[in-house]
């Protein structure tokens, strides 16, 4: 699977950046990057509107990064990716969330 990401990475001029698969169709790319698939495309059309409407009211999100084509996302047979630029900070665990009384009812 590795030399598929590397491959789509390539439309962003990424071959070369070190991968780690964060979960079944995310990856990040190098230290600044993340990568997702997605198979359903009005799925993927949804998601990408909304980053630019959070993005336009100044809510941090990872932006999408346009490919060297200036296309917002890339598609291989069934599969579509698109890139965007990874947050800094680390995750948030559901313990930490309960622990600063997020998970009250």
């Amino acid at each position: 699977m590795n030399d598929k990401i590397t491959e789509i990475l390539s439309y962003w001029g990424l071959r070369d950046s070190e991968i780690h698969q964060i979960c079944d169709t995310v990856w990040q790319a190098g230290d600044s990057y993340i990568l997702k698939q997605y198979q359903d495309p009005v799925m993927l059309d949804r998601n990408l509107k909304i980053l630019n409407i959070l993005d336009e009211r100044g809510i941090p999100v990872g932006q999408a990064v346009p490919a060297q084509d200036r296309k917002l996302y890339v598609s291989d047979g069934d599969s579509y990716y698109f890139l965007s630029r990874k947050l800094v900070g680390n995750k948030l665990l559901l313990s930490s969330w309960t622990s600063v009384g997020g998970g009250r009812t």
